[in-house]
Parts: C-alpha cells; structure tokens; sequence
C-alpha cells in the first residue's frame, strides 16, 4: 500500500500547519505499516525539510496553470463525483498525475482543500470545524467564500472524514447529511516536538523573552481573531488585578488582525505594565513559556475543540478555558471550564488559579494524567486503522 500526504499549507497557517506535522510524524511513526509513504506540498513551503528531518520521501507539486483551473471549473460541479470526471480531473491537475504517478492508494490531506475530493485516488480529508455556521457572527468568517458548498462536495466526494470530537462528528452529521462519505473521530493531540524537543532549532532570543516577564504569569498563545477574545481576557485580569494587583498576562500571537485594537484596549485602561505583548514566538520559546507559565487561560469562542490546552498538559501547565461544544469532552475533569462570554467567570477563573497552589498542582496532575491516556501512539495507531478502513472500502 502507498499511502500520500498532502501538505498545502505554510507555516504562517499556524494551528493547521502543526496539525499537518502531526499527521506526518503519526504517518512515519509506523511507515512499516505501509509498502511505502510520501509526502507532496506546492513549491516554496518548508515541507521538504520537515520531510527530510523524519526520512520521509517527499515531492514537490507544480502550481496549477490557467489552463489547469479553467479545466477544473468545466469539470467541477454535477458531474464532479462520476468516474470519468474524477479521472480527467486527475489528468488535468499536477497534484492528481503526480499521485497517479506514485501509485497511491490513498492520499491524505491536512485540509479541506479544493480537489481532494475529485480526483480518482481515495481521499481522507479532514473537517476542523464549522464554526463560519455555528459562531457566524464574527468578522473573520466573512474572508472566506462560500465554504458550505466545498464541504458539501467533501461529504459526497472524499473517501473519510477526520473530525476531532463526538461533537465535531454530529456538526457535520446535522449541517451536511446524509452523504457518502464515512466520518471518523481522530481527536487532537499535541504537536510532534512537544513530545520530541530535539526537532526544533535553538532560540536565541529566549533568556531575553523569559527574562522579559515576571516570575509569575498567565499565558495565552493565539492569533489575534476577534473569536479569540482577548478583551474579555483583559478586562478580566484588569478586574482581577484589583485584589491581585500582581497579576500579569502574557500574549503570544503575530502583530495582525485585532492586534491594534488589543493594544489599544490594554492602554485605554491604563494596562500595560500588566500585559507583556510578545509578539510571534518560535515553537521552542511556545514550550518553554508553557512551562514558566502560572497557567494557560484560553477563552476562544471557536471549537469543537482546540490544541493548546493539550500542549500545556503534556508541559505541566494549568488550564482554564471556553466550555464549549466538545471541550468538556476532550478535557473532562482536568481544566477549569467558563463561558467565554462572560468576563465575571473569566475572572473568577483567573483569581483561582493566581491564588490557589493546591488547585494548580492538582489541575498539573490531572493534565498529566489526560495526556497519557491519548497521546502520540493512540493518535498513530488510530489513523492507521483508519486509513486502512478507507483503503478497504468500496469507492
């Protein structure tokens, strides 16, 4: 059996990017299992060095032409689930010769990209979430076009479907069936070089950062979406600050988006000698932020579910973050839970866990024991049994 991945994503991607590694490493970590795995990204990605580092054959994929995307949309639509669509579409695009080429038997993508579901090699596509339906009101879904018709055409076209929850499997279920497509449930894990730190490259501007912050910090790693919800965050800590006037919050994220807005929040209330902004970190300073940190506290409106907390309980960190959709579910008893909506129950939140040693050593252990009960075997050896499910099944 040769198994393909597909990798259309830079690193800028951020969460999906890491998701996409942690396929990669799951894939490899049991390459035996298959006659043969490869790995395909665009050009200009840095795939083909993360594909080198793991001994992982890659490939590079051409862009599609003009005539290529001309082609596509003649052949996309009604016709695009019939064998001969699925085969022309296969002919037309260089990713579909390039996996004809490799004789794959499966090709795995780490997104819902356009034409995985059309070409004629099997195809598990994942679906992270649906949240442009169930959180519609928020800016940031309106940059994206149409997503309900691609992923109507997933449902009908891919071979499977990766969903991160129960939940996350009943959202599709209810916005997109029935369809032909099965669903599996592969819950998240933390990325690869949380487990394996020898895969990162040196930091060094790492003591500067650390030596930045007090000893004692609230730690939030997120881009700044207006979903994420950083000012609730701060008002919360603000409010906090008044019976613990040492409070001090730490935000990790790239300068764009809701960046400005942020900042200018934090020196509206005057806030500023009690929130570091640090900017974008490498992953090598993500884990040891982690672990200075006094806790991680998370109150995205977005779900089903999500990966920080995972990182900060495989790194010995507190949790406090959104009861929402399936976090209860992937969480359980081992993080504070609050309504991201409400500023008192983000701060109550926060008073805990800034006061309160015991409740933060037993969330660590809690965590801890979380992460052993899923962790990077489980996820591998599930996604192997998936894709040979998918691999087995009739087209």
């Amino acid at each position: 059996m040769t198994v393909a991945v597909y990798l259309g994503l830079p690193k800028e991607s951020g969460g999906l990017f890491q998701y996409a590694r942690t396929v990669l490493h799951s894939l490899a970590r049991r390459s035996d299992h298959a006659e043969r795995l490869v790995a395909l990204s665009p050009r200009g990605t840095e795939w083909g060095a993360v594909c080198a580092s793991i001994g992982v054959e890659w490939h590079e994929v051409a862009d599609l032409t003009l005539a290529q995307r001309v082609a596509g949309r003649l052949l996309r639509g009604r016709m695009s689930q019939s064998r001969w669509a699925r085969t022309a579409m296969s002919r037309v695009t260089p990713l579909g010769r390039a996996l004809d080429h490799l004789g794959a038997d499966i090709c795995i993508y780490s997104n819902s990209e356009h034409f995985a579901y059309e070409l004629a090699t099997p195809s598990l596509i994942p679906i992270h979430d649906l949240m442009h339906r169930y959180e519609s009101h928020f800016s940031e879904n309106r940059a994206y076009k149409d997503p309900d018709r691609l992923l109507r055409r997933i449902c009908n076209g891919a071979g499977g479907i990766l969903v991160d929850s129960e939940v996350g499997r009943q959202q599709v279920l209810d916005s997109y069936g029935p369809f032909s497509a099965q669903v599996f449930v592969l819950p998240y894990i933390a990325p690869d070089y949380v487990y394996d730190e020898s895969v990162l490259a040196p930091d060094p501007g790492l003591g500067t950062m650390l030596a930045s912050l007090p000893a004692k910090y609230l730690f939030y790693p997120a881009q700044f979406w207006e979903h994420k919800n950083h000012v609730r965050l701060i008002d919360a800590v603000h409010n906090a600050s008044e019976k613990y006037p040492d409070v001090h919050l730490a935000l990790a994220g790239s300068r764009k988006n809701n960046y400005d807005a942020v900042v200018a929040h934090v020196a509206e209330l005057g806030f500023e000698s009690h929130v570091t902004l640090l900017g974008y970190v490498s992953d090598r300073a993500k884990l040891e932020l982690y672990r200075h940190a006094r806790a991680l506290v998370m109150p995205t409106f977005y779900g089903p579910t999500n990966i920080p907390p995972l990182e900060a309980f495989q790194l010995g960190c507190p949790v406090a973050t959104s009861r929402i959709y399936g976090v209860p579910e992937q969480l359980g008893e081992a993080a504070l839970l609050f309504d991201p909506s409400s500023v008192a129950e983000i701060q109550e939140a926060v008073e805990r866990l800034w006061s309160d040693d015991d409740l933060c050593h037993a969330l660590v252990r809690l965590g801890s024991e979380r992460a052993r009960t899923w962790g990077s075997e489980q996820f591998s050896q599930r996604l192997w049994s998936i894709v040979d499910t998918v691999v087995a099944s009739p087209r």
